[in-house]
């Protein structure tokens, strides 16, 4: 399966641990819905969309706790 939850969540934890990381944030993967395979493009624009997004919350708005949620319907997909 090819699971963006996880690909997300790695980008989570680069965010996290990075040596520069004096006071790292908190970043929540929450998944809502069945997870199913994606369509390769699908899934890797949602994946480079939503890390650009969690650097950019964490960089600019000096986020201190960041929450991704991934929500599954039959013929969509949703993330915010």
């Amino acid at each position: 399966m090819n699971d963006l939850a996880n690909g997300i969540a790695a980008i989570g934890v680069e965010l996290t641990t990075a040596p520069a990381a004096i006071d790292p944030p908190t970043v929540d993967i929450a998944v809502e819905g069945a997870s199913r395979d994606l369509n390769p493009i699908v899934r890797d624009e949602a994946y480079r969309i939503t890390g650009e997004a969690l650097r950019n919350a964490v960089k600019h708005a000096q986020a201190r706790h960041v929450t991704v949620t991934i929500h599954y319907e039959p013929r969509q997909l949703r993330r915010w």
